[in-house]
């Protein structure tokens, strides 16, 4: 073999070495992209499906667990991905709680997962806004018939055993505010919902108090079932929840502590509604 026949063959078994190579490299790929759907489908075959119900929920904005149902025949599933705020709890092989913590700003929504190996469940948590003005007033108890005048002296910091008697008895608001360097931000004023379809325009004048951070002093029965609180806390929807009860939290000067409104001091009977409201401001 000439020196010019040995070169054209060994340029021919590079070029064959390069297409077998080539094709080795191929196959090698393809080999690997099937193992690795081989291996996900077997993954996949390994776990069972998972789901939750309810998939959305949403919570008050003030701390709180809530149950939901896991669907999953393997026992061994896992709480997966949480949020700065909101985590998923194990619980049983079929029950999970969703537990927040408080919101202090407005309206959030994240999501928080169940898993079962590639398997994912996933509840959207929405939690609603908050407005809170506890911190404005100072919680305090009522001796005897003065439920009024006690309100106003939460609102204005003002222990009820330094305010004269005649002003605790008729609920002085004007002077016992003065004490303590306050005087009414607003007239006070009237109002009656007995009218089922005018109950949100109220609610709603009460929630703009505390929205501008005023504690508003509300009348919740009228004749021998009258009664005071403070509303200082509204946890829902302007929308949806301004006219609910249970979405606002007031001081009850009968316990001296803080409750829902709709388990205050004779809210619960059937008289119950919004009279007056009285609001307080700093002078």
């Amino acid at each position: 073999m000439d020196e010019k026949e040995k070169i054209i063959d060994k340029n021919t078994d590079e070029t064959m070495n390069d297409d077998v190579n080539k094709t080795m490299g191929k196959i090698t790929i393809e080999s690997t992209d099937k193992d690795i759907d081989n291996k996900e489908e077997i993954e996949s075959k390994a776990y069972a499906p998972i789901s939750v119900s309810p998939n959305s929920i949403t919570v008050p904005s003030y701390s709180s667990a809530t149950d939901v149902s896991i669907s999953c025949t393997d026992s061994t599933w896992k709480a997966g991905t949480t949020s700065g705020w909101a985590y998923m709890q194990k619980v049983s092989q079929t029950k999970a709680k969703i537990i927040v913590a408080p919101n202090t700003g407005g309206v959030r929504v994240t999501g928080v997962t169940a898993v079962n190996g590639p398997h994912p469940a996933t509840v959207i948590v929405t939690q609603s806004s908050n407005i809170d003005v506890k911190n404005k007033i100072t919680l305090y108890k009522q001796k005897g018939g003065t439920c009024a005048a006690t309100c106003a002296c939460m609102c204005v910091n003002v222990n009820p055993d330094l305010v004269q008697s005649d002003w605790m008895e008729n609920a002085q608001w004007a002077d016992i505010g003065n004490m303590n360097g306050y005087s009414l931000a607003v007239d006070v004023m009237y109002y009656d919902d007995s009218d089922e379809a005018l109950r949100p325009t109220f609610y709603s004048v009460f929630n703009d108090s505390l929205a501008k951070g005023l504690p508003a002093i509300v009348k919740i029965n009228t004749d021998n079932l009258q009664h005071w609180v403070v509303l200082v806390c509204f946890s829902g929807s302007k929308t949806s929840d301004v006219s609910d009860p249970s979405k606002y939290i007031c001081a009850d000067p009968v316990s001296g502590e803080f409750v829902r409104l709709d388990l205050a001091t004779q809210y619960g009977c059937i008289n119950s509604k919004f009279f007056n409201r009285v609001v307080y401001k700093k002078n």
